[in-house]
């Protein structure tokens, strides 16, 4: 299997690795995870142990008093069987709620920075009805 040990799905560990949609949310899964420890995943671990553990369904331990929604998101991205994952569509809504709810906010508010987003419109070409050109700029500032 190819990728990154740390951030790969069960299912990649095996004589045919099943590559997915839902292989990549359990990458994604572990990527808030990440941004829930605010470190690496399991740092200091050989990589054939994080094959075994992750095997077995063992996952780092999301920290104390991270969101419940956000560590429920987390939780799911990373189920144990592809199929009880959520597709990436369900994640963008759940993370469309999330930013609803104004979680962002209160995570950089917390963090000691605000998130600054530039509208998207400067620099952008519709063609064939997609858009095209760099991304915008997203900064942290300090309040």
């Amino acid at each position: 299997a190819a990728g990154t040990v740390s951030w790969m799905a069960p299912e990649l560990f095996g004589l045919r690795p099943r590559y997915s949609e839902k292989s990549d949310v359990y990458a994604l899964g572990m990527v808030f995870w990440e941004l829930a420890a605010c470190q690496l995943p399991y740092a200091g671990v050989i990589e054939g142990e994080i094959r075994d553990s992750v095997r077995r369904g063992e996952r780092e331990e999301i920290p104390e008093g991270i969101d419940e929604t956000f560590k429920g998101l987390i939780t799911n991205c990373w189920s144990q069987l592809a199929e009880e994952r959520p597709t990436s569509r369900t994640v963008a809504l759940r993370l469309s709620g999330l930013q609803e709810q104004g979680f962002f906010s209160r995570v950089a508010r917390a963090a000691g920075a605000a998130p600054t987003i530039e509208p998207p419109s400067a620099g952008y070409e519709a063609i064939g009805g997609g858009v095209t050109a760099e991304p915008p700029s997203v900064g942290y500032h300090n309040l």
